[in-house]
């Protein structure tokens, strides 16, 4: 269903076969009521309530949140409460059944929230809600893969950036989606892909972000993927510059374009970046890793992924406004962004 799009139902409705969908949206009633509590709230998302999603997403009790798992349950009704209330009435939240794994028991949700615009084009982003689970424990005895940076912080920087989308004229729709199974190959997003919600004709960019760097800010930044495009670049620095970020030219930019689910995108046809940290801090803003805590690098993929004392919550919102400021730019972007032929994209690894 690759060229068309994905109808969405309520609940347990049955589709023009008499099969169950794997579509479930959102009671009306809930949210009506989410908005009105939302009402007299600012739209802006603080750092505590980004690190407030993130330890919940990243805690022990997740279990590191794998795929089909109970930690992946509870993570994604957490989320999808979350995603409501960032939406409130600006638009509808769904979630999408996915398989993952090789017996039919076996799935997650794809959690997708749509906010129309004023145009019938759409911009998508993305970030994946899943985890590693428990596995071979570590130095200190720790099993849990909690995967704080990897990726609850890229769910909860969606989920602010949700709500803080902005309203008025000649704006793209926007369709957050928090993808399952990332980490097993880009799962859900590859589903999305393969059975859209929208036309993806109509979808002209995509944003994907996926542990952006919690230690610290940095003057940069880096978009994975637009080596591969023509017409981002200026998009790309303004909206940075906005956002007090410089767009970085990295050498193995090009050489990471498969590493994230920015890549199922552009196998589709659509132009699409992950936003990540750059290298460039400034001087004296260095955080030393806790005792008995290997470095950041280090903890990638492994139970020392978790909410920890060298963590900059201030720096964690200020790649919330350069994300927000990229998807705003796309929203708003009248130029043409088109990946390069031969689109790389579709010659999987």
């Amino acid at each position: 269903m690759a060229a068309g799009k994905a109808r969405l139902r309520a609940c347990g409705q049955p589709n023009s076969h008499g099969a169950q969908s794997n579509i479930q949206t959102v009671p009306l009633p809930f949210v009506l009521l989410i908005a009105a509590q939302l009402s007299a709230q600012p739209r802006r998302c603080a750092a505590e309530d980004l690190m407030r999603h993130i330890s919940v997403i990243s805690a022990d009790s997740m279990m590191g949140r794998a795929p089909g798992s109970h930690g992946d349950s509870a993570s994604v009704a957490y989320l999808t409460r979350a995603l409501q209330e960032a939406v409130g009435a600006l638009g509808s939240v769904a979630t999408q059944d996915v398989p993952v794994g090789p017996d039919a028991e076996s799935r997650s949700r794809n959690i997708i929230a749509t906010v129309p615009g004023t145009r019938d084009e759409w911009v998508v982003v993305t970030a994946h809600h899943d985890g590693l689970g428990v596995g071979k424990p570590d130095a200190r005895g720790d099993s849990i893969y909690n995967g704080a940076n990897d990726n609850a912080v890229g769910a909860a920087l969606l989920i602010c950036v949700t709500r803080e989308l902005s309203s008025g004229p000649n704006r793209r729709g926007v369709i957050a989606i928090l993808t399952a199974a990332e980490e097993r190959g880009h799962v859900g997003a590859r589903y999305w892909a393969e059975h859209p919600t929208v036309d993806l004709t109509r979808v002209k960019f995509a944003v994907n972000l996926d542990a952006i760097g919690v230690t610290g800010p940095t003057e940069d930044f880096i978009a994975y993927g637009n080596g591969l495009l023509t017409g981002a670049d200026s998009l790309l620095r303004a909206a940075g510059a906005r956002a007090g970020f410089e767009l970085a030219t990295v050498s193995f930019e090009s050489n990471m374009y498969w590493a994230f689910d920015s890549a199922e995108m552009g196998a589709a046809g659509i132009p699409a970046v992950t936003i990540g940290m750059g290298a460039r801090r400034p001087a004296g803003l260095a955080r030393e890793s806790p005792a008995g805590m290997p470095s950041m690098r280090q903890r990638y993929h492994s139970p020392a992924d978790e909410v920890a004392a060298d963590w900059d919550p201030a720096a964690i919102r200020r790649y919330a406004d350069l994300a927000a400021s990229v998807v705003e730019a796309a929203r708003t972007h009248t130029g043409e962004i088109r990946l390069q032929v031969p689109n790389v994209y579709q010659k999987r690894p």
